[in-house]
């Protein structure tokens, strides 16, 4: 207990990945690859709020976390970036299908509104633990490049075993990985950016899934490899672009100088 007060999101992160990984291995044989698809991800989503909830119970309260984490002061402008960064990226994918001569149109799919609330459930159980709990915390005492990779490895590691989960080749799982890394960065930004607003990431993070409507008609098997592509140019972008904030002194060094400079002597 002292080692999880003291260390709150290595235990959020640990924990958090080891039920994740243990929730793969879940007997599922015998389901269509849809269903599995739908179950592995309605087991492993809600892991991150529950791992948050428990952490907070131990180390500052929960109702706290939860006020924290809900506060309902949106960012308008914010909100309106991230969606259209999702946009942006899923429109890309499409036009690579269209520069290489995969797809001769853009063709928009029809989604059954249950779905889209599921997306968003499953992106804002997501953003509860790994933006609104440890990237959080991170910030504080880390630069936020330091904490994109302290959450986002092990956040794009827990992808590659849901898709082994589901007999797909190594190829296309290390591909998911940079894809899902590559969107860690996209989602990290824009909630660091519009405030520390969970709602922010959680519209980045569904909003990019929703609007796979717009790669309705590029084959199956390029969509992964033009995700990764156009993905990764985005997060490359952003990280080159916003390099002050991502190697920014965290807020508690700031504080401190602030400290030190306010109660030195006068000369």
């Amino acid at each position: 207990m002292t080692t999880i007060k003291r260390f709150p999101v290595a235990a959020f992160v640990n924990i958090t990945f080891a039920l994740s990984v243990l929730v793969t291995f879940a007997p599922l044989s015998g389901l269509s690859a849809a269903d599995k698809f739908l179950i592995l991800g309605a087991l492993l989503a809600p892991i991150p709020t529950i791992v948050a909830i428990a952490l907070a119970a131990v180390t500052g309260g929960v109702w706290p976390f939860l006020r924290e984490v809900f506060n309902v002061r949106l960012d308008w402008r914010w909100a309106l970036i991230a969606l259209g960064l999702a946009l942006i990226a899923r429109l890309s994918v499409s036009g690579l299908g269209l520069l290489s001569g995969a797809i001769a149109s853009l063709e928009v799919s029809a989604i059954a509104p249950p779905l889209i609330v599921v997306i968003y459930l499953f992106a804002l159980l997501e953003e509860i633990g790994w933006r609104g709990y440890a990237v959080r915390r991170l910030v504080t005492t880390r630069s936020a490049f330091a904490a994109l990779l302290i959450t986002g490895l092990p956040w794009s590691a827990i992808h590659i075993f849901f898709y082994l989960a589901q007999g797909q080749a190594v190829a296309t799982v290390l591909q998911v990985f940079i894809l899902n890394l590559a969107l860690t960065v996209m989602v990290t930004w824009a909630y660091l950016r519009g405030g520390q607003k969970v709602w922010i990431g959680v519209i980045m993070h569904g909003s990019q899934s929703l609007f796979s409507i717009f790669n309705a008609n590029l084959p199956t098997e390029l969509i992964t490899t033009y995700s990764v592509i156009a993905y990764s140019a985005i997060a490359l972008v952003l990280l080159a672009m916003d390099g002050r904030m991502w190697f920014a002194r965290p807020v508690s060094s700031t504080m401190n100088c602030r400290v030190q400079v306010d109660v030195s002597p006068a000369n």
